[in-house]
């Protein structure tokens, strides 16, 4: 959910302590900065926590089967969701909403979600 997180795993307030307790182990953890780490589990989601005391962003990864709130999932049309979501932001292969962005391929079919805090 866009500016809210995904089952059990709460966008600015849950750590990786909690993740863990609500995902599992992961399948991978990359420090990607000196104080943030990406968790990436066999769902198809990427978790990035900041100073390993709360999440500011998940995206997703090609093996991601579910959709976001208003039904959007990778392989969409862009017109599919400008239907759900409106009129974007952003750049042709980056659509930018309020706490929510999706790429696209060269297809123009959605590649990534990206999900942010409200």
């Amino acid at each position: 959910m866009a500016g809210k997180g995904c089952t059990g795993v709460l966008l600015g307030k849950s750590n990786g302590h909690e993740i863990q307790q609500a995902l599992g182990k992961p399948l991978e953890v990359v420090a990607v900065t000196n104080t943030d780490t990406n968790y990436s589990y066999s769902g198809g989601i990427t978790i990035q926590v900041e100073n390993g005391n709360k999440v500011s962003s998940l995206f997703t990864r090609p093996s991601f089967a579910g959709r976001t709130k208003k039904g959007i999932r990778l392989g969409d049309s862009k017109s599919k969701v400008r239907k759900a979501y409106g009129h974007p932001k952003g750049k042709p292969n980056e659509w930018q909403y309020k706490c929510i962005v999706f790429r696209f391929d060269y297809s123009e079919r959605v590649k990534t979600i990206f999900v942010f805090p409200s």
